[in-house]
């Protein structure tokens, strides 16, 4: 833990006031929070900081021990394993725990040493049963950091190395819905996971075993079995000597970045006029279907539609007239092709139809028929009826056809045919014209 230089700034000359502006006030809080003792000595072995637990602990009160070396107003402490194992934290720069009992008191503590080039952090957990050293150590980081974490907008979760709750902090009860109590000691996929995999399970064990972290998104789920979008990063925890304690992880709510990455892919898939696909979506599903086609042989069909006359519409009535026109036909389309078609609009009053699955010319011209049929009523556009119709031209998939483009260049060749035929009707493209 680099805690010090973080948020307790170095200064050469003792401050009698160690809540100085340059600090950090949210840890400041926090650190005064905390009911173990906490205290900071600089690279003089001046006290820097102390919480008031901390004070009572070296028993002077926290305006004598401000500023005054460790070792002057504690002369206990001299000789002793909290002087040795102190100045080797400070030596190596290694974060050091041990046990010892403070002098005058018989009772063991636990005492953290994190070293900085600042100075030394040293929490000390009093009257600690200790049962194991190391994850005792981890214990104590946590708690060390509760109250800070509990201050953090995202959810933080420290399990043991067999998935099990050690730490939740308050986000992460707000977030899943679990109380602290109800979370500790619980296998955190129970409470956390929309779809309890125990194969992924398995797979998370073994890659925090092996040491790597991990960020991505996942379905997560509250309490009362609702799922929303997560994103979470997790990374392994080990002791000084390198064994598996567990992990920790951070995750958040990501429901609305989600839904602006739906909206954003939206606007770039569709056409934001008729709502319908456009270009770039309907040949990225052409080109699908073409790799199908290839791959196993199934066919597909593409009809492409241009409306006759429209020009005469916008250049009458004007854009707006033209504009609620084409809502309105590409509304009466969608109503004549199945669900699994795509129907797009390519540009101007041209639409296109994907037909995946079709190798019949007699299934591909009865769409065209229909879609020709859905256009019959005239259209009430500004208190006024339009009329119109659609020239088809029709292509079915053939090995030949490599590209989306190729397909549709086929399609647009029909089309030319069926609008140089009269209008108003369809065109099945033969290569040999």
């Amino acid at each position: 833990m680099r805690l010090l230089d973080t948020f307790f700034p170095h200064t050469d000359t003792a401050s009698p006031d160690p809540l100085m502006p340059a600090s950090n006030p949210a840890l400041l809080v926090a650190l005064a929070a905390v009911a173990d003792a906490v205290f900071v000595v600089d690279t003089a072995w001046r006290f820097f900081y102390l919480n008031d637990r901390a004070a009572a602990l070296l028993g002077h009160p926290r305006a004598v021990l401000q500023g005054t070396e460790i070792w002057v107003l504690c002369p206990e402490l001299r000789g002793t394993v909290f002087e040795t194992e102190f100045r080797r934290a400070d030596a190596t720069g290694h974060n050091l725990t041990f046990e010892a009992s403070y002098p005058g008191n018989s009772a063991a503590s636990l005492i953290h040493a994190y070293p900085s080039p600042s100075g030394l952090v040293v929490y000390v957990l009093e009257n600690y049963v200790l049962e194991n050293t190391e994850h005792s150590a981890s214990v104590a980081a946590v708690r060390l950091l509760e109250p800070l974490l509990d201050q953090i907008d995202a959810a933080v979760i420290a399990t043991d190395v067999d998935g099990r709750v050690t730490h939740w902090n308050a986000h992460a009860a707000r977030l899943y819905d679990w109380s602290r109590a109800e979370a500790i000691g619980h296998p955190i996929g129970a409470l956390t996971v929309g779809s309890y995999d125990l194969v992924a399970k398995a797979a998370t064990e073994a890659r925090l075993r092996a040491g790597h972290s991990w960020s991505g998104d996942f379905t997560a789920r509250h309490k009362d079995g609702t799922t929303f979008p997560a994103h979470v990063t997790d990374a392994p925890m080990r002791d000084a000597t390198g064994q598996l304690q567990g992990a920790v992880g951070i995750s958040v709510d990501i429901t609305a970045r989600t839904g602006r990455d739906a909206a954003l892919t939206h606007r770039a898939t569709h056409d934001p006029l008729t709502g319908l696909p456009n270009r770039a979506l309907f040949f990225d599903r052409l080109g699908h279907a073409l790799d199908r086609l290839h791959h196993d042989g199934t066919a597909c069909a593409v009809l492409f539609l241009d409306l006759d006359h429209f020009k005469q519409v916008n250049d009458t009535f004007g854009h707006g007239a033209g504009d609620a026109l084409l809502v309105a036909v590409a509304g009466r389309l969608r109503g004549a092709v199945r669900p699994s078609d795509t129907l797009a609009r390519l540009s101007g009053d041209e639409f296109t139809v994907l037909l995946e699955g079709v190798a019949d010319p007699a299934e591909a011209t009865a769409v065209a028929t229909r879609l020709a049929a859905a256009l019959n009523k005239p259209f009430a556009i500004g208190g006024r009826f339009h009329a119109a119709t659609t020239s088809i031209g029709i292509a079915l998939s053939r090995p030949a056809h490599e590209q989306p483009e190729d397909l549709l260049r086929d399609a647009d060749a029909a089309l030319y045919l069926a609008k140089a035929a009269g209008r108003a009707g369809h065109v099945i493209y033969d290569d040999r014209d």
